[in-house]
């Protein structure tokens, strides 16, 4: 009876500690997450300690924060879009390097166009959120830094500027580019 107990005890702990906790997030760090995010719904979802990664750039149509069940107190925060654009990275002398690019062949929403969908719980470290650290400027940063979230927040890519719009090499929706021109003003 006393090993089965253990037994139970050790699979409980064993699936909470192994968890990602960088998605649990106080009621004022999620307040903070979907209030940025609603302002800002251009978000790149990746993992920025991944050499070779795929990274996505997202438009963030819904944004909302809920309570875990199983603990009060602890909140998560979902969004749902659309990937409008994947590219792969590399990362040299601390440097990102864009090595492959992936575009849709038509516009999301024309027929045959980019069907991609984002459904997803926001992690702390690996969404990327605008932050003007300059001047004209379209930087990301975590969504940890934005929300005050109490780590380490060293990052293992330094933080990347958004994509040009204007420019032959990636093609983006007029939402973005309008979005990307505001910013930059």
């Amino acid at each position: 009876m006393k090993k089965t107990l253990l037994i139970i005890v050790a699979l409980f702990f064993g699936t909470y500690l192994f968890a990602d906790t960088w998605v649990d997030m106080t009621l004022d760090q999620a307040e903070k997450a979907v209030a940025h995010i609603k302002e800002n719904p251009y978000i790149f979802d990746y993992c920025d300690c991944c050499d070779g990664e795929s990274v996505s750039l997202v438009y963030v149509e819904e944004v909302y924060y809920f309570e875990v069940e199983e603990f009060s107190d602890v909140y998560q925060v979902q969004a749902t879009g659309r990937i409008i654009h994947t590219f792969e990275f590399a990362v040299f002398d601390d440097e990102f390097a864009i090595l492959d690019s992936f575009l849709p062949a038509l516009p999301y929403g024309e027929e045959g166009g980019a069907t991609d969908e984002f459904d997803d719980v926001l992690s702390a470290n690996y969404t990327f959120v605008f932050k003007n650290y300059s001047e004209g400027d379209v930087n990301s940063a975590s969504l940890a830094s934005i929300t005050g979230y109490d780590y380490d927040l060293t990052s293992c890519v330094p933080f990347m500027q958004y994509l040009y719009p204007d420019t032959e090499d990636y093609e983006v929706d007029e939402g973005y580019e309008e979005w990307y021109h505001k910013k930059t003003k």
